[in-house]
């Protein structure tokens, strides 16, 4: 009769069978150290990853739970509403194509309700460049090239001055914001408009540009 002891490594010899048909001792799983570390290494893995998914499926379900808009976008009498306000910009040349695209697209991200109208001179822009403006949402307006009043101005403010033709446009009575075809709108600003109505006594208003600012 085998003693206790015989019986348990029996039981243990068989349990741990391998397809290979071969048997390996209760001593040699436990104590090999090859075996014991890729036995830790897998678990570390295992549960690291449980981890991080369970982190991930909780700050998920947190940002689809509440997620955060701009509530002017969701207020119908804004949106809906045709506003007599406008924003305006100017291109003279295909080479800052991308970032009049970008500035008319944050401009509609934050004022869906808005006109944009870009000031070109005709026959600067290509084809395509027009094109891919309106798709954006910029209203294209041709406007006759103002001259500098003297000459030797640096090359690229020579065309500069034609956005005094903004003065001429009286059929934008409830206000215009002009802004550089290389900025971009991060919030909605439709609000400086109620800055230059004739109950506050100011008829325009300007910031300087960023970088003469600095400079001072």
């Amino acid at each position: 009769m085998n003693s206790p002891n015989e019986a348990t490594h029996s039981l243990l010899r068989e349990t741990l069978k391998v397809s290979t048909g071969k048997v390996h001792t209760y001593k040699r799983i436990l104590f090999n150290k090859h075996g014991l570390f890729r036995f830790i290494t897998k678990s570390i893995l295992f549960f690291g990853g449980l981890a991080i998914f369970g982190i991930l499926s909780i700050f998920t379900y947190e940002t689809i739970k509440s997620p955060k808009y701009d509530s002017v976008l969701y207020d119908s009498n804004y949106v809906c509403h045709d506003s007599k306000t406008s924003f305006f910009s100017s291109l003279y040349s295909d080479n800052y194509l991308k970032g009049a695209l970008l500035l008319g697209y944050t401009i509609k991200k934050n004022h869906p309700n808005h006109k944009m109208y870009l000031q070109y001179f005709p026959g600067r822009l290509s084809t395509n460049t027009i094109c891919q403006l309106r798709s954006i949402g910029w209203i294209m307006k041709p406007v006759e090239r103002i001259h500098p009043p003297w000459k030797g101005l640096y090359k690229g403010y020579r065309d500069q001055y034609t956005k005094l033709r903004m003065w001429s446009f009286t059929e934008f009575k409830d206000g215009i914001i002009y802004l550089d075809s290389d900025t971009i709108v991060l919030k909605y600003i439709a609000n400086l408009f109620e800055l230059i109505k004739p109950s506050t006594g100011y008829e325009f208003a300007a910031s300087p540009d960023l970088i003469y600012a600095l400079e001072t």
